[in-house]
């Protein structure tokens, strides 16, 4: 389960389809130490994420950015399955929701080279309406889910981050998941905050 600040810290070469088992791969890195392949001036790079921003870009990850910004993001240390790599991905509950999520994500990211073939960063997501071509920001992602709740005749939670509660209490309450599973799966480094 994601905190959105990771979701949003995603580049669009973070979303992948593995070619040997076929299956959607997305990976959550550290916004600053994780790793990412570059091409540099024809060779393939291993550096960090912070480097590739400042090189490729005269960016920096979005953690470091002012809290104040509206391009901020926070990042919360999440735990990571790969120490070395700073870096962890997304399991699936069946794998067919990671081939929907895979052809979703394909589809997207066509329409968005199509709208902005030369965009200024490598975030997956972008926003739209409001500043058109810029990374999409915190602000946009409550707007959208209010607008997506009002649409649907839901009564939106306080914010998208009441749906972390709801996967929890679903986690517990209906499938009667022990508590220090749900810990696991929420990804809470104590059992206190699950």
């Amino acid at each position: 389960m994601l905190f959105r600040s990771e979701g949003l810290h995603l580049f669009s070469t973070d979303i992948r389809l593995d070619d040997t088992t076929g299956e959607a791969r997305v990976c959550l890195s550290d916004p600053q130490l994780g790793p990412i392949m570059a091409n540099v001036g024809g060779n393939q790079l291993r550096m960090t994420r912070k480097e590739y921003l400042k090189q490729q870009y005269g960016l920096v990850p979005r953690d470091l950015l002012h809290p104040r910004s509206s391009q901020f993001l926070g990042w919360k240390g999440m735990l990571i399955h790969d120490r070395d790599t700073r870096s962890s991905e997304i399991t699936w509950l069946t794998n067919d929701y990671g081939q929907l999520m895979w052809l979703a994500s394909r589809a997207y990211w066509r329409l968005i080279l199509r709208a902005f073939p030369k965009l200024r960063h490598p975030w997956f997501f972008v926003n739209l309406k409001r500043n058109p071509g810029e990374v999409l920001t915190e602000e946009n992602v409550e707007q959208i889910f209010k607008n997506a709740c009002k649409k649907h005749g839901f009564r939106p939670p306080h914010n998208p981050h009441s749906l972390r509660h709801m996967y929890i209490d679903i986690l517990v309450n209906v499938f009667h998941i022990p508590l220090h599973i749900a810990q696991i799966l929420a990804r809470h480094r104590s059992p206190e905050s699950t």
